[in-house]
This record gives C-alpha cells, structure tokens and sequence, in this order.
C-alpha cells in the first residue's frame, strides 16, 4: 500500500481515538457529520436579467428541495433542465405548465450519502436564464463533536456549576451557575476548546445552542446575550451580542441557536458565554464538524 495512504489513515485513526477518550472523561459525544449543503444562482445563457426573473431557495440544511419561482411578469418559467451530469445524485423535475407562475420544487436524492455531491439546473422563461449549482460536501474527518454544559432540566435544582477560564474568572468573579433564577448577577462560562478539539484539526462548522429562562422579575427584556472569548483581561464578544427576548415573553425558557464563524472559533483557546444580569441559562450544547 501506498505510504502516503498508510500515514493518512493512521492520522485519522489517531485522531478518532482522540476523540474516542474525549467522549470518555468529558461531557462529549461523537458521531459522523451531516453534509454541508449550499446553492448559488448564476446568470444564464439567454439576454442579461436571469437573476432578477427568478426568485430560488434551497439548502442548507441538507435535503431542502429547490424552489424555482419566476416573478409575476413577463413569460413565466418556461423550461428546466439539469446540465450536465449530476454527481452522485438523482434529481426530479416535476411536470408544470410552460409559462408557469407558480413555484416549481426540484427535489434531489443522494446515491450515496456519506459522499458528496452536485448538480446544475438551468431555468428560463422566453428571454432569460439562470445556472443553479447545488452542491452537499463533507468535512475532512467526518467527525461531529457534541459539547454540553448544564443539564437540560429547565431549571431544576441543584444548580449545576459552570467552568470559567482564568481569564473570563478574572473578568467576572462572582457569577451565577446554571439553572440559578437570581437576578442582578451575571452568568458566565467558558467551553476549553482545547479539551474537545482534535489536535492538528480544524472545525468546518459550528453551532451553539443556549436555552435561556426569565422568571418575569426586574429588567429581564434588556438582557443582552453575548458570545466571544476572553483574554488580556478584556472580554471580546466577536461571535454573537443581541437582546434575545421579545417583548411579551416574560416568565418562559427558549432556545437560541447561534451559527458560528469557524475562522473565528479556530483562532479561539476558550469559548465564553456571558449572560446579563437577570436572565437563566439552563444548558447549552456546542455542535462542532471537522
């Protein structure tokens, strides 16, 4: 066998394994990577406007059908038709009535779907059109780090601890744990990166997921949520900073999922989470791919 094949596979196992004894002493799971999935519109091969004819939506996530809308002028959505031929992938056309105004879904199936794929379509009305590539790809080691911190309980005692860097500590010393209804006092906690990261790899993709509460008492409605990384003794919130709360949602827990930059999180030692002053957090989860 090829040495440079032999060296590889040996780089992924030692990372698997890594990964392996990760999940045993921490709050971690592994399991393999969903596809990441995108589309993009392109101008086609007929009089300049495709683009502005049509309205397309598609994934992410993987699996989202492609909606082809033409705008309600002009000669409606004529034709479409796959370019080319598509890479690991069975797509349906539906049948629809040339010159159409009503949205036409393209559906598309893998072959196989630990492999990536990709396709083009081409859509038209009389005098424009537009190229619509669709692509699902995997991350290099196929690996899904699951982090979780605090319990999903909402809010049942005991409280559970939270884990702050010697930075974040020096920052905010006095902060509340997990499932804590007290107001006035700031929750914060950090995920040490370094913990759960492969050595040597990088995330392709992250996304945090914060279940937040209020009891209705003081300034909950002003309470910011802010995600980013402390160091220097200042607290830098690069990921995420947003009052999270509507008005009218006084008294309630929800769910904040926050897509995260991946360059920024690789460049990161810790991931903090700081929270104002009268506001809970029962639990949060980090999804992250390599």
């Amino acid at each position: 066998m090829n040495i440079k094949i032999i060296q590889k596979m040996k780089k992924l196992l030692t990372l698997s394994l890594t990964l392996v004894v990760l999940a045993i002493f921490a709050e971690i799971s592994v399991a393999q990577t969903p596809p990441m999935c995108g589309f993009e519109v392109t101008e086609g091969d007929l009089f300049a406007g495709g683009p502005d004819s049509f309205v397309v939506t598609g994934p992410p996530p993987a699996g989202t059908p492609i909606t082809i809308d033409s705008i309600n002028s002009g000669t409606g959505t004529q034709s479409i038709t796959v370019v080319g031929v598509p890479e690991n992938v069975v797509i349906n056309i539906p049948p629809f009535t040339p010159g159409t105004y009503n949205p036409v879904v393209v559906t598309y199936t893998p072959i196989d779907p630990n492999q990536p794929i990709h396709f083009r379509l081409r859509a038209a009305n009389a005098f424009h059109a537009i190229f619509i590539d669709v692509w699902c790809s995997l991350c290099p080691l196929q690996l899904r780090s699951t982090v979780t911190a605090g319990i999903n309980d909402n809010l049942a005692p005991p409280f559970e601890a939270t884990t702050k860097s010697p930075q974040l500590a020096l920052i905010f010393p006095n902060t509340k744990d997990f499932d804590d209804p007290a107001v006035n006092r700031i929750f914060a906690h950090s995920f040490l990166l370094r913990r759960y990261k492969p050595c040597g790899s990088e995330a392709c993709r992250a996304t945090l997921l914060v279940r937040v509460c209020n009891s209705g008492a003081s300034a909950w409605q002003n309470d910011i949520l802010y995600v980013g990384s402390a160091a220097n003794g200042t607290f830098t919130p690069s990921i995420f900073v947003r009052n999270i709360w509507n008005s009218g949602e006084s008294n309630q827990c929800k769910n904040v999922a926050i897509p995260i930059n991946t360059t920024t999180l690789n460049s990161l030692v810790n991931l903090d989470v700081v929270m104002q002053d009268d506001s809970s957090i029962d639990y949060m989860q980090l999804d992250w791919d390599f």
